[in-house]
């Protein structure tokens, strides 16, 4: 299969050379250019339970000659890049484009919809860790200890299943707790991609489609009550 990756940061870098392994034409897309320039002349560096491994692929910048349309587009920014990254790469997108989005948060179906038709789009979620170490080198890794959180978090959980079903939404609380005692029990070692901009000084944009949009319909489903 023909597929564009947007987004080559550590969950696009993930999927993109996994994909790549196992036969598929994979061109990953980037704004960063030292990151897109690693890639394209060393290699994009796996390390994982396995060990360490170069997968070679090719990449590019966002604004670069795409080349015509692909099968399928995996689009991995953050969220509140999606519009952007969509509108820069709209040279991918035929009749026949399918476009799969594993990103967090809500509010970027509707910018797909402006590119593909709807029954095109498929919306996903992905429960592995990865971690961006360096241009071109990614980590993933399935151990390891996490402070206790676990119950905050279920808290949390409760609370946002509580808005989908008062929305009509078959939330099953059941199945997101069995995620998140997972996640405590095998992501330890893994930093979140909100915390890590937090550590870095950097705003963590990602809570406009992440906190900010969830709490936005809690309000209004407690209004119509």
């Amino acid at each position: 299969m023909n597929i564009t990756v947007l987004g080559a940061g550590a969950m696009g870098c993930l999927f993109g050379g996994r994909l790549a392994e196992a036969g598929h034409q994979v061109v990953l897309v980037d704004i960063r250019a030292e990151q897109v320039e690693d890639i394209h002349h060393d290699g994009l560096r796996i390390e994982d339970d396995e060990g360490e491994r170069t997968v070679r692929l090719p990449a590019r910048l966002a604004n670069d000659e795409p080349g015509g349309p692909c099968e399928l587009v995996l689009l991995l920014t953050k969220a509140h890049h999606s519009d952007a990254a969509l509108v820069a790469s709209s040279a991918i997108f035929g009749l026949d484009t399918w476009v799969l989005t594993l990103q967090n948060g809500l509010g970027v179906v509707g910018h797909i919809r402006e590119r593909v038709h709807p029954g095109r789009i498929v919306v996903g979620t992905t429960t592995l860790p990865s971690d961006l170490v360096a241009p071109g080198r990614v980590r993933t890794h399935g151990t390891g200890a996490t402070p206790d959180g676990r119950r905050l978090a279920e808290a949390v959980a409760e609370e946002v299943i509580s808005v989908a079903r008062r929305k009509g939404i078959a939330a099953d609380l059941a199945s997101v707790q069995a995620t998140i005692a997972m996640a405590f029990r095998e992501h330890g070692d893994h930093q979140p991609s909100m915390l890590q901009d937090v550590k870095a000084g950097a705003p963590p944009r990602s809570t406009t489609s992440m906190v900010r949009s969830p709490a936005r319909r809690a309000r209004w489903a407690w209004r119509s009550r």
